[in-house]
């Protein structure tokens, strides 16, 4: 298990140095798009090993695409994300530039959001009224 999670660690990591190693803009553009990366490394990747290879290849073709998944969510937050927006003024698409987030903040905001979502789905499942 062990061996699983550290070559999906190692894999994650090389997606992201990669694209840094092509500039900060590609990252940021991939970051903006990131459910292309996604859908190949956790859909994509685990079909072709599922065809070619071994059924720990398909685990750990799994266990890449969520650390991937996971690394590009919490870069995106973090460090920022780029897209092409259609301007409203000339109708025209520009690549714009999205600001990140601090870690620290992002952590108390994930961790703020999921507590109120766990809270809720509790109220729904015992009926009572938020209070």
């Amino acid at each position: 298990m062990l061996f699983i999670v550290i070559a999906s660690c190692i894999s994650a990591f090389e997606l992201v140095n990669l694209t840094m190693a092509t500039g900060t803009k590609s990252l940021k553009l991939l970051l903006g798009y990131r459910l292309i990366p996604e859908l190949i490394f956790s859909l994509g990747l685990p079909i072709l090993m599922l065809g070619t290879g071994t059924i720990s290849g398909v685990v750990i073709a799994s266990c890449t695409g969520l650390f991937i998944t996971v690394t590009l969510h919490v870069l995106s937050h973090t460090y920022g994300y780029a897209k092409y927006v259609k301007d409203p003024v000339t109708g025209k698409r520009k690549y714009t530039e999205f600001d990140g987030v601090p870690f620290s903040q992002f952590v108390r905001e994930l961790g703020i959001g999921t507590f109120n979502k766990l809270k809720a789905f509790g109220i729904a499942l015992t009926g009572r009224k938020a209070s």
